[in-house]
């Protein structure tokens, strides 16, 4: 028994040495940082209306054209501000950075409020993911059927203008007949795109949402939350055709086959109108849509973008006596977030984040992950200490081949005074395929683990049995010893 497990253990030794033999290098040159795994296994890594026409620890620092001194920015800090809170008289509001998704600032966001022309974002977020910029679009008597009192821009029944026209026209002069008009060449029929409206506000997170029209124009059932237009105004932000329209400041329309003037229109956005008061204007922002109706009041999302620090805000229903006071809110909120917080990168889109041993691979099992885009963290600009940044890496359980280059295999989290302050996705930065020799010597390996086990089991049962029987032969004997003797 013993020379068959002596046999059995060599041969074990000898298929173990050229099965991990390939590993040998990858395993000495790790550079693979301190991780936490989690417990998922490979199937599991993925785990308007009326807008009034005259109403890892070492990071590198992405501030590097902007004063670091907090004092430079907080000149700019509006003089009503008398505490570490933002002026705001607005009755709901939301301030968030945009690199991180973190709310710096909230007031009322949750709160149901009318809209108005800023429903015309999700408008336009929905016809540039289903129109073609080119298209020319023919305007229905439906279309341009609307409200005497709508903010429009006069397109006529029959009126060829395309995509890129309607939607200069929807986000700078907001117009409500322009909205009609793209909601028909989407989806067929006004009614049909309100309920795609409403399907995309689900399908982003914005819960306590509700559209009734593409444009705005008051309905006691159309309604949101300072908070799930911030969500939109995110998510159109990405799209740098939308970014490039809401940053315009005036445009023109030119004739058309029902119209034989060229159109001129201008943002009614003060923040960016050059022709606004000095007061209002704030040369960050660089966008994104006004709105008022008597029962909305007025109406602003608004965002700015400094030194690599984006600022997306949105501000319901200012006071009726201060039809300036959306702008100025909106700007106390762009002040206030400059002067207290800055951006840092902490990890580059090219740049290694982790490393991790593939299963089964054919050829080098290392595998470099990364973050596949810049990874930004917020910071405070007073009292900031290195020493608290901190990050962690977490690789899932269960990696093996066959690997696709941007498959996601981890992540990893940044906290700033124990406080998480980024996250970031982790992808396989190259192909893995699988090598089937590897695949089936380790079921070999396995399986001699298991044959080996269990003659060591058969052994130590076979010992305890034959010790067992020495013993019970020792007793007769000694009985029958003790009767001799007698």
């Amino acid at each position: 028994m013993r020379n068959i497990l002596s046999v059995m253990l060599i041969l074990m030794l000898t298929v173990s040495n050229i099965y991990s033999i390939s590993y040998a290098e990858e395993s000495t040159k790790s550079t693979e940082p301190q991780t936490t795994q989690s417990s998922s296994d490979k199937s599991n890594r993925k785990k308007t209306a009326d807008d009034s026409s005259d109403k890892k620890t070492d990071t590198s620092d992405s501030n590097s054209n902007e004063p670091d001194d907090a004092s430079n920015s907080k000149n700019d800090a509006d003089s009503n501000e008398t505490s570490n809170q933002p002026d705001v008289q607005s009755d709901a509001a939301i301030l968030i950075n945009s690199n991180t998704g973190k709310v710096l600032y909230e007031k009322n966001s949750n709160k149901r409020m009318y809209p108005a022309s800023t429903t015309k974002i999700m408008t336009a977020y929905i016809a540039l993911n289903r129109l073609d910029f080119t298209s020319e679009i023919t305007a229905s008597k439906t279309a341009v059927s609307i409200a005497s009192d709508s903010s429009k821009m006069g397109i006529i029944e029959g009126e060829v203008l395309t995509t890129e026209e309607l939607l200069y026209a929807l986000l700078v002069q907001s117009a409500n007949d322009a909205a009609n008009v793209l909601a028909e060449a989407v989806s067929g029929s006004i009614s049909d795109f309100v309920n795609l409206m409403n399907q995309t506000a689900q399908d982003l997170g914005m819960s306590n949402t509700h559209f009734a029209n593409p444009h705005g124009y008051h309905d006691d059932n159309h309604y949101t939350t300072a908070y799930d237009m911030s969500i939109i105004a995110q998510e159109a932000m990405k799209n740098s055709v939308f970014a490039k329209i809401v940053s315009t400041k005036s445009v023109e329309i030119q004739p058309t086959n029902k119209y034989d003037k060229v159109r001129k229109f201008s943002t009614r956005n003060s923040l960016i109108n050059v022709r606004s008061s000095l007061k209002l204007q704030y040369q960050y922002a660089n966008g994104i849509k006004t709105g008022y109706t008597d029962s909305a009041g007025q109406c602003l999302v608004g965002s700015a973008q400094r030194s690599g620090m984006d600022l997306v805000t949105v501000v319901f229903h200012a006071p009726e006596n201060d039809p300036e006071r959306a702008f100025i809110d909106t700007k106390n909120l762009f002040e206030y977030a400059y002067s207290k917080y800055r951006i840092k990168t902490a990890l580059t889109a090219d740049e290694l984040a982790s490393t991790c041993n593939v299963k089964w691979a054919a050829g080098k099992s290392h595998l470099v992950l990364k973050a596949n885009q810049d990874v930004k963290i917020l910071l405070p600009r007073e009292n900031f200490n290195s020493e608290l940044l901190t990050s962690e890496i977490k690789i899932y359980d269960g990696i093996a081949a066959p690997i696709k280059e941007g498959e996601e295999l981890g992540e990893i989290k940044y906290y700033y005074d124990k406080q998480e302050v980024s996250t970031a996705k982790l992808y396989a930065s190259r192909n893995v395929s699988r090598s089937y020799v590897k695949q089936f010597l380790s079921y070999i390996l396995n399986i001699w683990f298991l044959l080996i086990l269990g003659v060591v089991v058969v052994i130590i049962l076979l010992r305890r049995i034959k010790e067992k029987r020495r013993i019970a032969r020792m007793r007769r004997f000694r009985k029958q010893h003790n009767r001799g003797g007698r």
